[in-house]
């Protein structure tokens, strides 16, 4: 029996190879939660019914930065840059290959993705070559239903490839669609004769709305809103919902969108991404929804995917849409009863239920929310520096895993 299909797109920093399957990932966070329902269990896990591909694009930013020193002259006069901006990142990356280097790993991204379009081609040939090839194979099967669950920049990324997928005519110069695959798959190209019998299955733009629809589409502290550039504003593109307009003609590229937000995170925050206002229609109609009532913190770091995949409100529209054989309507109900008061989910984890050390996650996090309606990508740029040091300086006051 086949599974369906989530595709796991991560966000800002390093991700080697197995990123979303390892201890402390998404997989593991999202298989231990479903052992709390009775439908699922260790000897029988969520992974029997789901099958999760990680796609994986930080080494491509890894690769640009360890070429910085040969490329920082050239950065500031490309047309696209914020030479103010850059000129401040350029002062920052002393040691671009170290490990250490939080600033590097982390802030850069959304820099480069943000300032430069070859960048944002690279990655998104990337993400969506990945999505189409596994689609393609699977196609003819019994999986009946795909999704995507993005975190961070990843809900960039994954709106701007969503929307190339399901506008590009590949088939009108499948040549340079290759060509341009390709230059994202440096260590697994696309073979010429994979990439025609791929999107031959489905036609000339092979994953237009009305040709192929996501079910569901998860946004985990979305920041499309701000940092996409290439693609229509999130909203107007085609990463919607069904019934997002009033007209019968379906211009969705998924069935269901879920829009999940901390309420302490302050990625998100940044001129905030509102799928309800946006799309009252869908709203309406449940498919449309803003999960921002998420408060939970049982990790120091409430921005982690991993750390809003264990709670309650937010994994059970991925249970109830992936595996909903498994996942019962009670099911359904308890994972809101869960994070209630006196459930067995509390807003505060066994590690912080001192008050004092509540009140300083509170203070903390509180420093680190910048202008909502932030609009210069500049400005947000110098500002990322401190924002990110005072997050790791708050993870080791806290300490590890804390």
């Amino acid at each position: 029996m086949s599974k369906n299909i989530i595709f796991l797109v991560h966000g800002v920093g390093r991700h080697g190879e197995g990123w979303a399957f390892g201890e402390g990932g998404p997989v593991k966070a999202l298989t231990d939660a479903a052992n709390r329902y009775d439908g699922f269990s260790v000897e029988d896990p969520l992974t029997n019914s789901i099958e999760f591909v990680e796609i994986r694009y930080d080494d491509i930013f890894d690769r640009i930065l360890s070429r910085w020193a040969e490329l920082a002259d050239g950065l500031a006069n490309l047309p696209e840059a914020a030479p103010e901006a850059i000129a401040a990142v350029g002062q920052r990356l002393t040691e671009v290959d170290d490990p250490d280097n939080w600033y590097a790993a982390q802030a850069m991204d959304v820099g480069f993705y943000k300032a430069f379009k070859l960048v944002r081609r690279l990655v998104q040939l990337r993400v969506a070559s990945r999505i189409m090839k596994t689609i393609s194979e699977n196609t003819g099967s019994d999986t009946k239903r795909y999704g995507v669950i993005a975190h961070s920049l990843g809900t960039t990324v994954a709106h701007d490839a969503i929307h190339r997928m399901g506008t590009t005519a590949w088939l009108s110069n499948a040549e340079e669609a290759l060509n341009a695959l390709n230059e994202s798959r440096v260590e697994d190209p696309v073979e010429p004769a994979e990439m025609e019998a791929a999107i031959r299955r489905f036609g000339r733009k092979p994953f237009s709305p009305g040709r192929f629809r996501f079910d569901a589409v998860f946004m985990i502290s979305n920041t499309s809103r701000l940092l996409h550039r290439d693609t229509p504003t999130p909203g107007d593109s085609i990463v919607r919902p069904s019934f997002s307009k009033p007209e019968s003609s379906p211009k969705n590229a998924c069935s269901r969108f879920f829009n999940v937000d901390h309420v302490l995170d302050p990625v998100s925050k940044i001129r905030r991404f509102r799928a309800e206002e946006v799309w009252p229609h869908s709203a309406s109609r449940k498919n449309a929804k803003d999960l921002f009532n998420i408060k939970h913190v049982h990790d120091v770091n409430v921005h982690s995917l991993s750390h809003y995949l264990t709670h309650p409100l937010v994994h059970r529209e991925i249970f109830s849409t992936f595996a909903p054989h498994r996942f019962s309507f009670d099911d359904f109900m308890w994972a809101k009863e869960r994070a209630s008061a006196g459930g067995d989910f509390p807003q505060w984890g066994e590690r912080y239920l001192d008050e004092d050390k509540q009140e300083k996650l509170r203070a903390a996090y509180g420093r680190f929310h910048l202008d909502p309606e932030h609009q210069e990508y500049g400005a947000l740029l110098l500002a990322m520096p401190k924002l990110f040091e005072d997050l790791k300086a708050l993870f080791e006051s806290v300490g590890p895993g804390a």
